[in-house]
């Protein structure tokens, strides 16, 4: 029981939200109000129309931090807003001069963050693209998360309606490259394929999409919990709230460790060589991202530990569990045309089972 409480105290809640300004004193307590009663850990706000002396004056109340990029009381505007109880320690803060982004750099309950607030431009600007990508790639950790208003959505067909008849946009290519570059995930996306709900509504143009995203990394993307889009009460926005939990409450985080005595036996030692020269002879090529390899290595000299243990100690009753309950969801994958996996020579491997482990070998999580 204590250690379920302190997985739930570590419960990172991610709330954002175009404020579309709040330069009024009322509107700025109101929504400071609503971000405590949704028990927000880290509130990202964009369009704060606030002066850099205004900023300042959200550490109040509930809100322990703040982190900001100003431009001028009537346009643009971001802020990151932290608990006072969440404890972050900064290293590092990055922001431009136009209002458009502010990063933040640090350690979150024991982890190294990147954490980000943007409102991009609502016409393409490769400066704003190309600046944003160097100064975060150069400070990439494996839990980052990129927070805002994007002013453009990513799928004309699922998040617009009515529908765009323009599927060619450099705004939309300028964020998928993003992704693409940082190695970023649309959580919501992910969590609701598919499914049509929006952030924003343009009232000149009748129409609704959803043009405000949580991006975040790989490595985090299996701890969320909770990815939802909420009403347009405060703005003409909706809110966006994300919840990721901490590494050990997550099943699929369990920490593995290797067993140092295996090391002493030379059968062993030479086995790992092995396997560590045949995968890097077929996947290490001048298409292979070399965080993605070493990942994937990772993985596979796990699984091939394991089944070198299982091997030799046996254990009769897995196979027969293996057979009967996880065997036909192996065959769907395996059979799924839509996943790929990697190449042991010549040999696709997509899924690997032991007696009590299994692990899926994807090079397409985005499209599987």
């Amino acid at each position: 029981k204590n250690q379920k409480k302190n997985n739930n105290n570590k419960k990172k809640t991610f709330v954002s939200l175009n404020v579309k300004g709040i330069n009024n004193v009322i509107k700025r307590k109101k929504i400071l109000t609503w971000f405590k009663k949704e028990k927000t850990n880290i509130a990202l706000l964009q369009e704060t129309h606030l002066s850099d002396v205004e900023h300042l004056k959200l550490k109040r109340e509930w809100v322990g931090q703040v982190y900001f990029s100003s431009f001028s009381s009537s346009k643009r505007g971001v802020a990151i807003l932290i608990h006072k109880n969440t404890p972050f320690v900064l290293t590092k803060c990055i922001k431009d001069d136009q209002g458009r982004f502010v990063i933040i750099i640090g350690r979150l309950y024991g982890e190294s963050v990147l954490i980000g607030c943007i409102y991009a431009p609502n016409v393409y600007q490769e400066n704003f693209y190309s600046e944003l990508i160097k100064e975060i790639s150069v400070n990439l950790t494996t839990f980052t998360v990129l927070v805002g208003d994007f002013n453009c959505s990513m799928d004309p067909e699922l998040d617009q309606n009515p529908p765009s008849k323009n599927s060619v946009s450099k705004k939309r290519e300028a964020i998928k490259g993003l992704c693409s570059d940082l190695q970023l995930i649309d959580a919501w996306r992910t969590l609701h394929p598919g499914e049509k709900d929006y952030t924003f509504y343009s009232n000149p143009h009748k129409s609704y999409s959803r043009i405000d995203y949580f991006l975040v990394s790989r490595e985090v993307l299996n701890r969320v919990t909770i990815c939802d889009i909420g009403t347009r009460i405060l703005s003409d926005h909706s809110d966006v709230h994300l919840n990721i939990s901490p590494p050990e409450a997550h099943p699929t985080l369990r920490s593995w460790r290797l067993n140092p005595s295996l090391l002493d036996n030379s059968a062993f030692r030479s086995y790992i060589k092995e396997q560590v020269d045949l995968f890097l002879q077929t996947n290490d090529n001048e298409n292979t991202n070399p965080s993605n390899l070493w990942e994937t290595m990772k993985a596979y000299l796990r699984g091939a530990i394991i089944s070198y243990k299982i091997n030799k100690t046996g254990d009769p009753i897995s196979p027969l569990i293996f057979a009967l309950v996880i065997e036909p969801l192996a065959e769907a994958i395996r059979n799924n045309q839509s996943i790929s996996g990697y190449q042991i020579q010549g040999v696709e491997f997509k899924i690997l089972l032991y007696a009590d482990d299994v692990l899926l070998f994807v090079t397409n999580p985005q499209d599987a």
